[in-house]
């Protein structure tokens, strides 16, 4: 049976002026106990052609198989776009022990594309400094004429026990901020806000998230 390794995508919008197309490379390795016996698992480097999304955000999923596995690139293009940096901080109560907790943010025109800030498994998430909470990811690409949507689902045994998510209008500049009241604690989103300009670049290109499938 196989497994499958959840990969984090760029830290950043991945951004195209005029031409067409955008390369992804991804480069998966087995550690070994010296450099030399890594061994490789996937290599790729692949075109995506972004000419047919010139009015509207979409999202799309390619499958690339090899010799050792199988990797799924899902990605979505966000026009005219926005970039906002995430914070969540813990400000009352504490992450329940036990439960799997998990913090997605989306554009709201494609909300099946979440992408996934934090993952705690079967324990607390890590809480830093002033009740910071480190994320796996933090910067999403969201249409100027749109909402971010943040989500924080808490379940036990498979099944959900408690979701909260909040929606926020993209800014010029600035900041913006809300709560999300997740049962035994909450949690204040901060949203720092980047434009795109327009010149530099229009469009924005976003990877939620990709998956690799390990034989």
């Amino acid at each position: 049976m196989g497994q499958h390794l959840v990969l984090t995508g760029p830290a950043r919008a991945v951004v195209h002026e005029g031409h067409p197309s955008v390369y992804f490379e991804a480069i998966l390795k087995v550690k070994g106990a010296t450099c030399s016996e890594d061994r490789d698992l996937s290599l790729l480097i692949s075109r995506c052609n972004t000419r047919q999304s010139a009015s509207k955000s979409l999202v799309g999923t390619r499958c690339y198989r090899s010799k050792l596995s199988t990797l799924e690139l899902a990605y979505g293009i966000i026009v005219a776009c926005a970039e906002a940096t995430i914070r969540v901080e813990l400000v009352e109560g504490s992450w329940p022990e036990g439960f799997h907790g998990q913090l997605t943010a989306c554009t709201a025109s494609v909300p099946h594309m979440k992408v996934l800030l934090l993952d705690s498994g079967e324990k607390e998430a890590v809480v830093g400094d002033g009740g910071k909470m480190e994320l796996s990811r933090r910067v999403v690409s969201v249409e100027r004429s749109g909402q971010l949507v943040v989500c924080a689902v808490l379940s036990r045994g498979g099944e959900k026990v408690v979701e909260a998510e909040t929606s926020l209008a993209p800014l010029e500049a600035g900041r913006s901020h809300d709560m999300l009241d997740v049962g035994s604690c909450k949690l204040r989103v901060t949203v720092a806000w980047s434009p795109i300009l327009k010149g530099y670049p229009l469009r924005g290109f976003s990877l939620p998230s990709s998956e690799a499938v390990v034989s």
